[in-house]
């Protein structure tokens, strides 16, 4: 007779080659055999069914978990919200959140980034940068690729001095600034044409030991041909004249 184990593998398997049908009837004949599914089945299924964009199946089963003598942790709570953020319902994610946080579990990094990364999907970029500060603040280690990604949104909605202020606290935290980080503030600057503060930006990154690369002074040249000056900052046709 087919064990817990044995189900457990196949489900997850028919999931992977995004069978969600028939991982649905591997489950349904476990139950009819008699088998009491695990943590392991429940979360694979509800993973599955989120992934699928099968939400209320999902809960459904997170509901029924309880009849099993189940209780949802971390896992089922991050594949929940992977798919709420998928279908751009974030009210119900941060509901989760609260839920998940009150039932006494904590979020680990991939909670975190996917929450996270749904806030900026949405364009609730304030809410994204309150939630990174707020982890920062309980010790979340973050890297530099999460901080490229908060820098570039912020450069995108003009808030360039914002993500400067960020980068500077991290930075106090001991993150070790990249090439992508620094170029995405240049290209910020160059975007509201602030030549100086693009040029302060690059002096910066100069002084750290990171070299300018072409993305660099693409993002610089192009911001002083759209604003008509030479590489001094004089106007090109004073120069000419």
């Amino acid at each position: 007779m087919p064990s817990n184990f044995s189900y457990n593998v196949l489900i997850s398997g028919q999931w992977k080659e995004k069978r969600g049908e028939d991982a649905q009837k591997l489950f349904d004949e476990m139950l009819e055999s008699g088998i009491v599914p695990n943590e392991v089945t429940c979360n694979s299924m509800i993973d599955g069914h989120c992934k699928a964009g099968n939400l209320d199946d999902a809960f459904g089963l997170k509901e029924k978990m309880f009849d099993f003598e189940l209780k949802p942790n971390t896992i089922t709570y991050n594949g929940l919200m992977y798919g709420l953020c998928r279908a751009q319902r974030m009210e119900q994610c941060e509901r989760l959140w609260t839920e998940m946080k009150a039932n006494g579990l904590t979020p680990d990094a991939y909670t975190i980034s996917v929450l996270f990364d749904g806030l900026l999907r949405n364009g609730n970029t304030e809410a994204a940068v309150d939630l990174f500060e707020e982890e920062m603040r309980k010790g979340f280690r973050n890297d530099g690729y999460t901080c490229s990604i908060l820098c570039n949104v912020l450069c995108e909605d003009g808030k360039v001095s914002k993500a400067e202020e960020l980068l500077e606290r991290l930075v106090e935290k001991g993150l070790v600034p990249t090439i992508v980080i620094y170029n995405t503030l240049v290209d910020g600057y160059c975007r509201l044409r602030d030549v100086d503060g693009a040029f302060a930006a690059v002096k910066r990154m100069s002084s750290i030991g990171l070299q300018p690369d072409r993305f660099t002074y693409n993002s610089v040249i192009n911001v002083l041909v759209q604003n008509g000056e030479d590489g001094r900052g004089r106007k090109t046709r004073d120069r000419d004249a």
